[in-house]
């Protein structure tokens, strides 16, 4: 009886113990991330197939090699994810390059500065504020654009990406641009419209066309804006009037203004501003133009306008009236006075000050596109004295600006002077 007690008890503690030591020992996370895990190691299966570089590739500037590699990989190395992430996580990415070299791009969930080592090859990059949530964020990234930019290589291979910290991954793929597309179905990218305005004049299919383009000056202030859900590379962005090209990624126009996404990647943005100010060393001949402006969405496919345009002789104008101050102007006091206008386009003007007599006290030129000439706002001064070097007396004198091209007065003002 004792016996039968004592291996009854012996099997009851084992069977107790066993419980404990199974409950004490967690359990294995699965791989692929559908739980949280401390490391997970995901090895892409798609990948941008290499490319040879082309001859001369090395000798090439910069920008030509950024083209030239976004010709060769125009839609591909782009990879989506959907994850859920607590404070602390980081994305590696594994490439290789045309040489085989490895290079490794990382995004943090922080704000700042992104911590570049050439070196290296390494680049982490700061994707936005602490990400912390349940539900999935979609984060889609253009690893050419990115590596590119922050570690200055291209013709990229994605070899790996590694995700490390405490998230919960839905899944992650590298994606061709057809791929990408069906994954987001094509219904859903949104295309946006690209207004383009002229000396702000915007261009309307309804008024103008090939057969009846838009008039504009040699020298136009070119703009062109526009805003898309889908995410817009704008470095790509290329404007061709004629057969003269500017490229943004070039830095050929006189000003880009653009606004990040908050939803997919601060890499790309939703909206852009392009500015082009035609000097006049490149004025416009007159006579016909066609302009085509070309830029790439964050899904790979081009987006384009074109547009008709025909340079006449437009003359300039005086956009309401001359400013002057101090105005009684006391030259003693004040040594000098402001003239102040606005021109509707650069011209070669020239200034004159008459007395109370009708006689020419000073007479001043400003070149065209210069201070005094430029197109938009002008300030030039006058000092109260003569050509001649004296000073005037007091009463009240007359301003003429007058455009020299045209050969007429554009606009007059008086300045009163009193010392």
């Amino acid at each position: 009886m004792k016996l039968l007690f004592l291996f009854i008890f012996s099997l009851f503690f084992l069977t107790v113990q066993s419980f404990a030591v199974a409950n004490l020992i967690p359990a294995t996370p699965e791989v692929l991330g559908k739980y949280t895990s401390e490391e997970v190691i995901i090895n892409v299966v798609e990948t941008a197939s290499l490319e040879s570089i082309p001859k001369g590739w090395e000798d090439r500037k910069k920008e030509e090699r950024y083209l030239m590699g976004r010709e060769l990989f125009p839609s591909s190395n782009f990879v989506e994810i959907d994850i859920a992430a607590l404070p602390a996580y980081e994305i590696t990415i594994r490439v290789k390059n045309s040489k085989s070299d490895d290079c490794t791009l990382i995004y943090v969930p922080e704000g700042g500065n992104s911590d570049i080592n050439q070196s290296q090859k390494r680049a982490i990059v700061k994707i936005g504020a602490k990400y912390q949530s349940k539900d999935p964020k979609k984060i889609m990234l253009d690893l050419y654009e990115d590596l590119y930019t922050y570690l200055g290589f291209v013709f990229k291979k994605v070899d790996s990406i590694e995700i490390r910290g405490d998230y919960l991954l839905e899944d992650a793929k590298v994606y061709d641009q057809p791929a990408l597309i069906r994954a987001a179905g094509e219904e859903n990218i949104d295309l946006p419209e690209i207004n383009i305005s002229f000396d702000d004049r915007f261009y309307l299919d309804s008024m103008f066309s090939k057969k009846d383009p838009i008039n504009i000056a040699d020298t136009p202030e070119i703009k062109i804006d526009f805003t898309s859900r889908s995410g817009i590379r704008y470095r790509s962005a290329v404007l061709k009037i004629d057969e003269m090209e500017y490229n943004a990624a070039k830095g050929d126009f006189s000003l880009v203004v653009v606004k990040p996404q908050r939803n997919i990647s601060p890499f790309e943005v939703d909206y852009a501003m392009y500015m082009l100010r035609i000097t006049p060393d490149k004025e416009l001949p007159f006579g016909e133009h066609e302009l085509s402006f070309k830029v790439e969405n964050a899904y790979g496919m081009i987006i384009s306008r074109e547009v008709f345009a025909r340079v006449v002789s437009i003359p300039a104008t005086i956009v309401g009236r001359p400013m002057v101050y101090p105005n009684p102007f006391n030259p003693s006091r004040d040594h000098e006075a402001k003239i102040q206008y606005k021109l509707s386009m650069a011209t070669n003007i020239e200034l004159a000050i008459f007395g109370v007599d009708g006689s020419v006290v000073s007479r001043k030129r400003f070149g065209l596109g210069q201070e005094g000439g430029k197109k938009g706002y002008n300030t030039v001064f006058w000092n109260g004295m003569t050509d001649a070097g004296m000073r005037v007396s007091n009463g009240i004198y007359s301003g003429v600006l007058i455009d020299k091209d045209e050969n007429r007065i554009l606009e007059k003002f008086l300045i009163t002077i009193y010392q």
